[in-house]
């Protein structure tokens, strides 16, 4: 049985959104995971440190005051774009069969990585405009307007931009998911008799 493709993008809505609502305790976690594993890349030492609180993560720095609060950013506002290309995906491409279960692994894979720069660039905003003195100390004019200006436009533009763009990249070929019609086989031509 053949399914309209209003009725996948709803199934597809309907998964994402359960992934994303069910799945968010285990997904956010590894997204804060691998956060934390790319700040200290470049960290000596290694001072940042991102510990998963439900569907926030809890700032931390060796170098904070034990007396100051840690800030919680929010990890799930920045993770909710899955619902979106999953939609897409289901409505616009063959449904998900072993053949085409890499390119969605892969779609998903991408959004991924999308979401660890999502909550770098988020982390990277608290630190150069949210710690005072220090932040003014440590960060230039330019690093406050790239990271501040990262995390706006994730928020407002890139949140479903990025979804978009991983869709069309993974959609593949739509006209596959078709069936052709057969076409009927051309006339043979008429001979014409030369009138003599």
């Amino acid at each position: 049985m053949k399914l309209s493709r209003p009725l996948r993008g709803a199934i597809g809505f309907a998964v994402g959104l359960a992934l994303w609502l069910g799945l968010g305790e285990l997904y956010h976690p590894i997204v804060a995971r691998a956060t934390e594993q790319l700040f200290q890349l470049r960290e000596h030492p290694n001072v940042t440190q991102l510990k998963p609180a439900g569907s926030s993560v809890i700032l931390d720095r060796a170098d904070f005051d034990r007396r100051s609060p840690r800030p919680q950013i929010p990890v799930r506002d920045l993770t909710f774009n899955v619902i979106l290309l999953l939609t897409l995906l289901a409505a616009s491409g063959p449904p998900l069969t072993l053949a085409h279960g890499g390119r969605w692994a892969g779609a998903l894979f991408a959004l991924f990585v999308v979401h660890v720069a999502a909550l770098t660039a988020k982390v990277m905003t608290f630190y150069v405009l949210k710690l005072g003195a220090w932040s003014r100390v440590h960060y230039g004019s330019i690093a406050r307007d790239f990271w501040s200006g990262a995390d706006h436009f994730y928020r407002f533009v890139g949140i479903y931009a990025f979804a978009f763009a991983i869709w069309w990249i993974a959609r593949g070929d739509e006209s596959a998911e078709t069936e052709a019609v057969p076409r009927p086989a051309p006339k043979p031509a008429r001979r014409r008799s030369r009138k003599r």
